[in-house]
């Protein structure tokens, strides 16, 4: 039986120990291992997603025991992400140089600005600035090619009522996606769908999720226990909220969901509103 990737050269004992792969060709040579093929496999997010009432429940009583004063303003910054990897390529995360990527997506994106340096393997450009919208390419860690779309905006809380808005993505949004779902460029198998260096984010390697911050509102010590200080997570429905540190009297929260579909990402932002309103 082979012990290393014909294609990048990865061997056995280095998938063990990252759970890493180092291009789309990994899976035909771990197949030969069906032990540790099978572990691997097991890691692709579930395709269905929905969000027990028993879930919802628990999070609302949680956020509930923690709201922020009616007077003081919420903000929520949404993200959607899209991540890749191009067709017959070792993946950045064991090749550690964006340069191809670098030059397709400059060649593709006249708007594109330039990258720097975030760490020492990753890289960063700007897309959109449209706004309260903002588009990042990031380049090199595990996702290899990462499409970032944040919205933010401030909600306020006035005799009842919120000035909650659901988010419309850009015009430039719908070509930026016709791009990055095209399975002919990207890395693609039909049963593990878009591969990335992990297989946690294969199969649609999407996700989206909301980030509030209630980081005005000062919290009254004497009423805060060490209960409060909390953090749930229901990873196998795709949701996770946490609210794990009280920080200088200043609280975060942040819901999660992985791979959903049009239908799913409303039903899910309907239920952060009905959480948090």
């Amino acid at each position: 039986m082979p012990k290393h990737c014909a294609y990048c050269g990865l061997s056995l004992d280095q998938f063990v120990a990252y759970g890493k792969f180092g291009c789309e060709y990994c899976i035909d040579f771990l197949k030969q291992h069906t032990f540790i093929y099978e572990r691997a496999i097991s890691r692709i997010p579930d395709k269905i997603f929905e969000i027990p009432e028993s879930i919802l429940s628990e999070t609302r009583n949680k956020f509930q025991s923690l709201k922020h004063g009616s007077h003081k303003p919420l903000y929520v910054s949404t993200r959607y992400r899209i991540a890749r990897n191009f067709k017959k390529q070792i993946f950045p995360f064991f090749r550690k140089d964006t340069n191809y990527e670098e030059s397709i997506l400059a060649q593709r994106f006249d708007h594109l600005g330039k990258f720097s340096n975030i760490s020492p393997q990753i890289r960063f450009a700007n897309l959109i600035t449209e706004r309260d919208w903002k588009g990042n390419i990031i380049l090199g860690d595990e996702d290899g090619i990462r499409l970032e779309l944040i919205h933010k905006q401030e909600i306020h809380h006035k005799d009842g009522r919120s000035s909650w808005n659901s988010f419309h993505f850009p015009a430039k949004f719908h070509t930026l996606v016709h791009f990055f779902r095209n399975p002919n460029l990207f890395s693609h198998r039909m049963d593990w769908g878009y591969l990335n260096s992990c297989p946690t984010n294969a199969r649609r390697a999407d996700r989206i999720s909301i980030q509030m911050s209630t980081s005005t509102t000062k919290v009254d010590w004497d009423s805060v226990s060490e209960e409060m200080n909390w953090e749930i997570g229901f990873e196998e429905n795709g949701i996770r909220f946490a609210g794990k540190e009280l920080k200088n009297l200043e609280l975060s929260l942040t819901f999660s969901v992985k791979n959903f579909t049009r239908k799913r990402k409303n039903h899910f932002l309907s239920s952060v509103n009905s959480i948090v309103l």
